[in-house]
């Protein structure tokens, strides 16, 4: 049996981020990791350069959690994006902005990140035990028992569980948190993938994968309105995908109606433009008087071909019932959701460890204390653009050092 004043199941970011927050404040800290190394999809995050975090005001971030606001408050309040990369920024790393905010390492290299993670911990004397692949944790009086696969049995007074979600199972994310959180007794809300793709039924444009627009998109349940978004759509072999798409996947299920507008302006500004005397005289085309909203020929004659009106018709030419059919397609197209990508291809989870239960403000169960959480195993999921990576480290932050300072209420 090994003892420490923390245990620490899962080594990703939050994991390590709480193992290092911990032992800055003086306790003796392991981290078990079923993995033959840790931080495997902070690897693989941002395509192996690490977006790491995003610009913006604390106000901003707060708004790209899915209606969690409340509850991340208090993480990213105790370690917001400023001492996150100051974090790096004190012990040699370098950032830089791409893509509209999005934060990475100057060398763009994911490994550069869990590099400085790793010789932190080994400055603290954190613990880090690879390859044990946990397989029960136990509440025992005032003591949590967890125990390996490989027969090691750690106890502690207090344990952190920060095991991810259920996306990419090949890094070591398989559900195994939530299922220790539930043999504990808490609540587990409904996971699914998010910031998945989506596959969409009889879509008259696969054949434009890799085009991307700026675009508005309109989600039905039961023939309502649930959730509207803007921002870049991108066209795939299967369907949609693109921050627009990512970002609202948690909304969204098999055989929900969306519609998109592929312009992002009003059905009534295109029919000025098609309607207008500039346009309608001189035999005009119609393809040509579209070409004033920046869409790709491609897409136009995709469009042009599902409205049945030729690419080389005159806009003189066309009837209302045509422009009306065509401002449809342009800025209301319906589809019918298929499918949302699974875990293969969704970033991370959404649902996990109700947050109802747990303390926002210490990262503590309001059920067990000394039982903490921090990351993806909890139900809260960010949008794309490094909103996830600073939670994880936040949150793993906030969970390591109120296990401490619990110590240290302890010991007065």
């Amino acid at each position: 049996m090994k003892n420490y004043d923390l245990v620490i199941v899962g080594g990703g970011p939050a994991g390590i981020m709480a193992g290092i927050s911990a032992a800055a404040e003086g306790l003796k800290v392991c981290i078990l990791e079923k993995k033959s190394k840790p931080a495997r999809k902070l690897l693989i995050t941002g395509a192996g350069r690490c977006n790491i975090t995003h610009t913006g005001t604390l106000q901003d971030f707060f708004e790209h959690y899915g209606g969690r606001e409340r509850f991340v408050k208090p993480a990213l309040y105790s370690f917001p994006p400023e001492a996150l990369t100051a974090f790096f920024h004190d012990r040699g790393v370098e950032f830089k902005e791409l893509n509209e905010g999005k934060i990475f390492p100057v060398s763009e290299k994911s490994t550069e990140i869990l590099k400085t993670l790793l010789t932190e911990c080994e400055k603290l004397n954190v613990s880090i035990h690879n390859g044990e692949s946990v397989s029960e944790v136990k509440v025992k009086g005032d003591q949590f028992s967890v125990t390996c696969d490989s027969g090691l049995l750690f106890e502690s007074p207090r344990l952190v569980i920060s095991t991810g979600g259920s996306s990419y199972a090949v890094t070591g994310s398989t559900g195994d948190g939530v299922k220790f959180a539930a043999a504990a007794g808490h609540r587990i809300t409904a996971i699914k993938p998010a910031l998945a793709p989506l596959v969409i039924s009889d879509s008259p444009f696969f054949e434009l994968s890799g085009i991307s627009l700026k675009s508005v998109l309109t989600v039905f349940k039961d023939n309502k309105v649930y959730k509207r978004g803007g921002g870049d759509l991108l066209f795939t072999h299967k369907g949609f995908s693109g921050p627009l798409i990512l970002n609202n996947s948690r909304y969204m299920d098999p055989g929900d109606m969306i519609e998109i507008n592929f312009t992002g302006i009003s059905g009534e500004d295109i029919r000025g433009v098609l309607t207008s005397p500039e346009s309608a005289s001189g035999g005009k085309h119609v393809k040509t008087a579209l070409h004033s909203l920046n869409l790709p020929s491609r897409f136009l004659l995709a469009i042009l071909a599902e409205a049945g009106i030729p690419s080389d018709k005159k806009l003189a030419e066309l009837g209302k019932k045509k422009i009306f059919e065509l401002v449809r397609l342009l800025t209301a197209h319906p589809f019918t959701i298929r499918g949302v990508g699974g875990w293969t291809e969704a970033m991370v989870t959404s649902g996990g460890v109700d947050i109802s239960e747990v303390n926002p403000k210490t990262m503590e169960s309001r059920i067990h204390p000394g039982l903490y959480f921090a990351g993806e195993v909890l139900d809260v999921d960010g949008d794309e653009g490094g909103y996830n990576l600073q939670y994880a480290f936040s949150s793993g932050y906030l969970a390591g050092k109120s296990a401490a300072q619990s110590k240290i209420r302890k010991s007065v």
